[in-house]
């Protein structure tokens, strides 16, 4: 069987999909899938960005005065998708169904990672009225009713599935994420973040690792922080720190967060690497003297395995993992 693996969430154009689960989701199928194919399957890759544009069509729609992202994703994609380059495969695969079409001539499976936008509607709901929004949504959904199969990476993720979508059960397959086999590996002690950022060995180090959209509760982590703080404060212990990890100051939310942080006395405790690559994430994990993963939702929520698989201590919200695992 030859089956074309859709790797757009690793195009570095959508680097928000790239580094975080979303991305190390993606490039582990891509580096696993051709021993799973065997012998006699083959593997290939495609991305949105690289299929069918520059023609005649996709210059035209430059001059629609508004939906032309909708457009180009649900009409000309789906068309392109039985062009040269994947033509020779069986099966199409999009391992992240937002970046499915909601059509297509060829036979494809499609990955929910997770229905978070439909489960907080006031959360992820435009700010006014916008049907343009509607319907790209509503497409976005149909990618998932129209796959021949749908793989669901958490048994609740199923569940949300078959309850918001209708989609049958004998179409689904739950497929439960993993941990990269180099977090077990017990490697000398470090020092990368106490150096970075000039802490003593006496400051007990609190990790976070992921976004700060609202689902995440940062306030409540920062809150739960500042508590902790003014303990060690009272008993005059050196002073915990806490760090983010993840490219956070581009977020919505980080005016709200430095605002938090300033409001409740912490600022000096509270420190963010940005990206960290793969190594320096494994570093970070194993340094911390706990990792605190405050979640209300998640499709799976990889950071908090990531974590145990490390030896790390991990705290985290009990409805977390009543939704995810």
């Amino acid at each position: 069987m030859h089956v074309a693996l859709d790797t757009s969430a690793l195009d570095p154009q959508f680097r928000a999909h790239a580094i975080r689960g979303t991305g190390r989701y993606v490039a582990e199928l891509s580096s696993r899938l051709p021993a799973l194919l065997g012998n006699d399957g083959e593997l290939s890759s495609f991305r949105y960005n690289q299929v069918g544009r520059g023609g005649f069509l996709d210059h035209l729609v430059d001059y629609l005065p508004a939906g032309r992202t909708t457009v180009r994703h649900q009409l000309l994609y789906p068309l392109s998708l039985s062009g040269p380059k994947i033509s020779e495969a069986n099966l199409l695969h999009f391992p992240v169904h937002v970046d499915a079409p909601s059509w297509c001539r060829k036979p494809y499976v499609v990955t929910v990672l997770d229905l978070i936008p439909l489960i907080f509607k006031e959360l992820y709901a435009p700010k006014k009225d916008d049907r343009r929004f509607q319907l790209a949504r509503w497409l976005e959904l149909q990618s998932i009713k129209n796959a021949q199969a749908v793989l669901a990476i958490s048994e609740n993720t199923a569940k949300d599935v078959c309850e918001l979508l209708g989609v049958p059960e004998e179409k689904l397959v739950v497929t439960p994420l993993g941990v990269d086999p180099s977090f077990f590996e017990r490697t000398p002690h470090n020092d990368l973040l106490r150096t970075r950022f000039s802490m003593s060995s006496e400051q007990p180090i609190i990790l976070y690792v992921g976004g700060i959209d609202q689902r995440k509760n940062i306030s409540f982590l920062l809150e739960c922080f500042a508590e902790v703080v003014n303990e060690f404060r009272v008993d005059q212990k050196p002073l915990p720190c806490l760090v983010m990890v993840g490219e956070i100051s581009k977020d919505d939310q980080y005016p709200r967060f430095l605002d938090d942080i300033a409001r409740l006395g912490i600022a000096e405790q509270v420190v963010s690497t940005g990206y960290l690559d793969d190594a320096q994430l494994r570093m970070a994990y194993r340094e911390a003297d706990l990792f605190f993963y405050p979640s209300l939702y998640e499709g799976f929520g990889l950071p908090p395995l990531e974590a145990m698989a490390s030896g790390t201590p991990v705290l985290w919200n009990l409805i977390f993992t009543r939704s995810c695992w």
